[in-house]
């Protein structure tokens, strides 16, 4: 029986998931995300020796490619591309926007906005129609963008993610849904599964993190010896 396991560190909690072609079988998760890259593998070779799978009977790795934490991004997306390459299996990379969107699921006619807080003002966002496909890309965007403002007022706009919190606070009348439910194993099972089925997978080698935003790094770089 083929397996999927599927890497999440793009954001605060991290998990790993076993799962068949029909359900999740194992998934074990992580609070701490400063302890991730220590946490991933062991826990990966645990969950697979409990529920007696070897991991040649891998046949897809599964990885959050972002936008989240620039290093959490790194750490699931190396990990997954290591595992690939070792066992010469499809690689597929989710969207954690796609999946908090996808947590707040509804069968209504509605516009989702997920977000993810990008620090400061910013958010990383995405405008996605009521079936998942993408009308805006994965970007980050100050929360007082027009776009976003507009979004605020629509009754039929689900705004969800981390980042509604200073939505809200920065804009305290509103008429969007907000709908406060993060993704979990399901969400990233349901994604994965859905590219499996398609067979679309993701170049190993070219993959990259999906950072959505420049990374800013506050250190003064050292001067040049002329």
């Amino acid at each position: 029986m083929p397996y999927i396991l599927i890497i999440d560190t793009a954001l605060d909690h991290a998990t790993v998931c076993i799962c068949s072609m029909h359900k999740v079988i194992a998934t074990a998760t992580h609070t701490t995300q400063q302890q991730h890259a220590m946490w991933l593998h062991t826990t990966i070779h645990s969950l697979l020796n409990a529920n007696h799978i070897a991991i040649q009977e891998l046949s897809t790795i599964a990885v959050t490619a972002g936008p989240g934490s620039y290093t959490g991004v790194r750490i699931g997306l190396t990990a997954a591309k290591g595992l690939c390459y070792a066992l010469g299996v499809p690689l597929i990379t989710i969207s954690t926007l796609q999946a908090i969107a996808l947590s707040n699921h509804t069968t209504l006619a509605v516009t989702y906005l997920p977000t993810i807080d990008a620090r400061r003002q910013d958010v990383y966002t995405t405008t996605l129609q009521a079936d998942y496909t993408t009308l805006i890309p994965p970007h980050a965007t100050s929360i007082e963008a027009d776009y976003i403002a507009h979004a605020m007022q629509q009754p039929h706009t689900i705004i969800c993610g981390t980042g509604i919190a200073k939505l809200v606070a920065h804009y305290p009348t509103y008429q969007a849904t907000i709908g406060y439910n993060m993704y979990e194993a399901t969400q990233l099972y349901a994604l994965a599964i859905q590219a499996y089925n398609l067979a679309k997978y993701t170049d190993v080698m070219l993959a990259t993190p999906l950072y959505a935003k420049e990374f800013y790094d506050t250190r003064q770089k050292p001067m040049m010896d002329k």
